[in-house]
């Protein structure tokens, strides 16, 4: 009939309140992740240092034993055929969607970052 079909608004404010880190070897798909005062709410942001590789596989994150959940990388789960992978050192940035994460960004610059003031 021509109509275009309207669609439903979420209203969220994703903010990226945390930064995470993550020691778990290459070799364990279950990524072990600490952060000070995290939870597991929907569209929080947060940003994992990554202490070791990983070359893909089934990942999934349990950070801060909020249980262990997916993640999706473009348009799939990460798994050994869509594989996410990282070097030690690099830094990702992952949003909470209520059951498993989405792959934002990579951060390969593991240099500290420096803050400037002038006066």
């Amino acid at each position: 009939d021509g109509k275009i079909a309207s669609s439903s608004k979420i209203n969220v404010t994703p903010q990226l309140n945390w930064y995470g880190t993550c020691n778990t070897n290459y070799t364990v798909y279950e990524k072990i992740v600490s952060c000070s005062d995290y939870t597991a709410n929907n569209c929080n942001i947060i940003m994992i240092a990554f202490n070791n590789n990983n070359y893909g596989g089934d990942i999934t994150l349990n950070v801060n034993s909020t249980g262990a959940k997916q993640v999706i990388y473009g348009n799939d789960i990460a798994s050994s055929t869509n594989p996410l992978s990282w070097d030690a050192g690099d830094r990702l940035t992952f949003m909470y969607l209520g059951s498993y994460y989405v792959f934002l960004s990579r951060d390969s610059d593991a240099r500290p970052l420096t803050i400037r003031t002038w006066s």
